[in-house]
């Protein structure tokens, strides 16, 4: 199943502020259909079709053994979009500890580029041979069992490069680990299994009919995954907070590197909308944690300006 969700921030909100039991279960459910691709998840009664949910009432009445309604390996993709602080902003320590962030392929899609008018875009007959040979995966119901199984094989030398990568990927999970960094070390700890998966859709799409993994593959899904791994490992550690006043001085960093690492005294002041007493507060925690330094310069006026400067 594919689930389309605008502004999927809203559902991590949620998720991190609310009390409701129901909240928390709804992550335990994401994370269990998650890990069930290859076992068999059953439904509750108000998610069952309508007109499945009829037919088992008829079979009771006339007697029938009920059967429970399940899904025969699950796979749920959920293609969400949102403005990328508010996303950032909206995972909470857990979410990013649990593994439930760290299971998601987090794409920044940089600047907005020219408005276009939407047009209607026809699928080329190509494309559709390529989704009728994919749809013949399953068999003719892809709910039922039993479910081919489509086995894919690497080459030799991209079976090599996966060993290799699995390693490298390894040793930076163990590096944070031993820093205990949880969100960096929960992150790494899912990159390998992006790695393969992304090889393997490659691959399918290099050869729908006789899909193999290649060095090609594997390549690209390993330069692609190491590029998002640590963007959004950088994004989160520009947007996500524990508290207000961690979340005040995450603005203060993002402030100095969007003026490229320095920024003079009185235009950060004046742009933090914060008082005098909380600024002062918030620049002597971030000096003392060594993220910045103060200079005091020479700029051609009265007396010297004090200059805030990103050490990192």
């Amino acid at each position: 199943v594919l689930l389309q969700k605008d502004e999927i921030d809203t559902l991590f909100n949620v998720i991190k502020a609310s009390k409701d039991p129901n909240a928390e279960g709804m992550l335990g459910k994401l994370l269990t259909v998650y890990g069930s691709s290859n076992t068999i998840l059953p439904l509750r009664d108000k998610a069952i079709a309508r007109s499945e949910l009829q037919k088992m009432k008829k079979d009771m009445q006339n007697g029938s053994p009920q059967q429970q309604a399940v899904v025969y390996n699950p796979y749920l993709v959920i293609f969400g979009t949102a403005i990328p602080n508010f996303f950032y902003e909206s995972l909470s320590p857990r979410i990013l500890g649990n593994g439930m962030a760290a299971r998601c392929i987090l794409v920044d899609g940089g600047r907005r580029g020219p408005p276009q008018r939407s047009r209607r875009i026809a699928p080329t007959e190509s494309i559709m041979r390529q989704v009728e040979v994919m749809k013949g995966y399953c068999g003719p119901n892809p709910n039922a069992l039993p479910l081919n199984m489509l086995e894919m094989n690497a080459t030799h030398e991209a079976d090599a490069m996966l060993d290799e990568i699995s390693l490298k990927f390894d040793r930076r999970y163990h590096a944070y680990d031993e820093e205990k960094e949880q969100t960096p070390r929960a992150f790494w700890a899912r990159a390998f299994e992006k790695v393969v998966k992304l090889a393997m859709l490659h691959g399918i799409s290099a050869n729908v009919e006789s899909p193999v993994i290649t060095a090609d593959a594997v390549r690209w899904a390993e330069e692609f995954v190491d590029f998002t791994t640590r963007q959004s490992l950088f994004l989160v550690s520009s947007y996500s907070y524990e508290n207000p006043f961690d979340e005040k001085k995450l603005k203060i960093l993002r402030y100095i590197r969007e003026h490229g690492g320095e920024y003079a005294h009185a235009g950060l002041l004046k742009r933090s909308h914060e008082s005098k007493e909380m600024f002062v507060k918030l620049i002597d925690t971030l000096v003392d944690a060594d993220e910045i330094t103060f200079e005091m310069r020479d700029t051609g006026g009265k007396r010297f300006q004090k200059f805030y400067v990103l050490t990192k």
